[in-house]
């Protein structure tokens, strides 16, 4: 066994995940019990989804807690075609041999890829992987785990019914999987006691595990590098765009004023449209000049894709795109910089979005393929409807922002005022300048229930008052706060203080 003992309890969120391991464990510890009622365990299991996020924590942790024997093939650094062969051969002779057991293949892809660009060497590989998988019979309990970053580039020869065909994903974390991410690291060590987890896992929108894990460890090592060991919520947000943006802060003496504008431009017309508020910076990181990050700390969930996909929210991220253009011609007298790049690219392609979606017909559909990762197909010529209905599309983003940034020119020189002194501005600072209620319907809903029970719980208000995770813990933590609750817990409710 593997000398790292991660176990299930180690892997923080993910809690439909680790309910499908725990599935495949039961299997493999009770195997002959299961043998016995005609149940047996799948040829093998993909475990996919971005770098960071746990899959191979994942793979050891059923292969600690089934205790069954665990053979690793090491792909990364096999140049040799016959050496691979050879080791896969070796490593499936050792698993029928000390069945029930686990053959683990972490990234898989770095030898076996799709068939559309797959080297002769692949093509040999994944003929004797296909081989040793169909080698193993179904009541011999060798199970296959392999782990992939691009799930769709694996042939279908491999991921198909009666071989790897179980599949876990393992996505980049949602907002209560992030928090308990979060509250995981965090709790590893008493010097973060005064650090508020929802506060913290709210700003990390977009974060893997190994992300967090970074952020926590990078944040502790420049506190104690710099004397501090008081840690605040401001000592993350200073490494939140370095860990965001792979890049070291670039300090410079001065920070150009369009960029503020170009940032302002997005936050507002944001704010305006969606009433959320996020955070903006105008440091330098690597590449990156700016940015304006929506945070999900005002209580609610990200939204789901499908609210997401509507036209009439497509068309608002549209104009937040745009505002950074936008903004820079209204304070510049007609010219722009050239930072808007990629903002107007991203927008483009989603107004070719909005013109598939069917609303003004089907002719206007635009047909997008790729036969691989390499042979693209040529993309379809434009027609002259489908390029006049995008450009009014985008016109009526770009109307929409200028609209607003006019309207609200106050308000928006107040932001930009503010960036060129701070360069960098939480949501509780932007939420000030621009004067965001803190009043709260819902807060005050469950404040009357109340009296009414003796314990409380974070799904409880989820389901009562039909909120978020991030919304109800909140509530949860305000709660507390205000000495209406106990703070310590069981079962996950929380005692109400009469």
């Amino acid at each position: 066994m593997m000398e790292n003992r991660i176990t299930l309890e180690d892997i923080a969120g993910y809690d439909d995940q680790k309910e499908e391991a725990r599935k495949i464990i039961n299997v493999l510890k009770n195997y002959d019990k299961f043998k016995s009622m005609g149940a047996y365990i799948s040829k093998g299991l993909v475990l996919s989804g971005p770098c960071g996020t746990g899959k191979t924590s994942l793979a050891k942790a059923i292969a600690n807690e089934s205790g069954v024997p665990f053979f690793e093939l090491e792909c990364k650094g096999m140049s040799d075609e016959d050496n691979t062969i050879d080791e896969i051969r070796m490593i499936f002779a050792k698993a029928r041999n000390n069945a029930p057991s686990i053959v683990f293949i972490d990234e898989v892809d770095e030898f076996v890829t799709s068939r559309t660009f797959m080297s002769d060497s692949s093509r040999k590989t994944l003929k004797v992987l296909l081989t040793e998988i169909d080698g193993i019979n179904s009541n011999e309990g060798v199970l296959v785990i392999v782990t992939t970053n691009f799930k769709e580039e694996l042939p279908y020869a491999l991921t198909r019914s009666g071989r790897m065909d179980k599949k876990i994903n393992m996505p980049i974390p949602d907002a209560k999987s992030r928090y308990e991410i979060t509250n995981y690291y965090l709790r590893k060590n008493a010097i973060f006691d005064g650090i508020s987890t929802i506060e913290l896992s709210s700003r990390l929108g977009g974060f893997s595990g190994a992300d967090i894990k970074t952020l926590v460890n990078e944040t502790l090592i420049d506190c104690l590098s710099n004397g501090k060991s008081d840690i605040t919520l401001e000592d993350f947000d200073k490494i939140i765009p370095v860990v965001r943006f792979q890049e070291i802060k670039k300090n410079k003496a001065a920070v150009p004023e369009f960029v503020c504008v170009h940032e302002a431009g997005h936050f507002l017309v944001s704010y305006l449209l969606t009433g959320n508020i996020g955070s903006l910076t105008v440091e330098q990181y690597g590449d990156v000049k700016g940015a304006h990050v929506n945070e999900y700390d005002d209580g609610e969930e990200e939204e789901s894709e499908e609210v997401r996909g509507l036209v009439s929210n497509i068309k608002k991220e549209i104009a937040v795109l745009l505002a950074g253009n936008v903004a820079e011609k209204i304070k510049m007298n007609g010219d722009c910089s050239t930072g808007s790049r990629s903002d107007i690219t991203r927008a483009i392609a989603l107004a070719e979005e909005v013109a598939s979606s069917g609303v003004d017909g089907y002719d206007l559909f635009y047909v997008k393929d790729a036969d691989g990762p390499t042979f693209m197909k040529q993309k379809p010529q434009e027609t002259l409807e489908q390029k006049n209905y995008k450009s009014a599309i985008l016109k009526e983003a770009s109307d929409t922002a200028e609209r607003l940034i006019m309207a609200n020119m106050n308000l928006f020189d107040a932001v930009v005022s503010q960036l060129k002194v701070k360069r960098r501005l939480s949501k509780e600072q932007l939420s000030k300048i621009v004067g965001a209620s803190k009043n709260d319907v819902i807060y005050d809903n469950v404040k009357s229930y109340l009296p009414t029970l003796d314990v409380i719980s974070t799904s409880f208000i989820q389901e009562e008052m039909n909120v978020s995770f991030t919304k109800a813990n909140r509530i949860v933590k305000r709660l507390e706060s205000e000495g209406l609750i106990e703070p310590s817990y069981e079962n996950g409710n929380h005692r109400i203080i009469k």
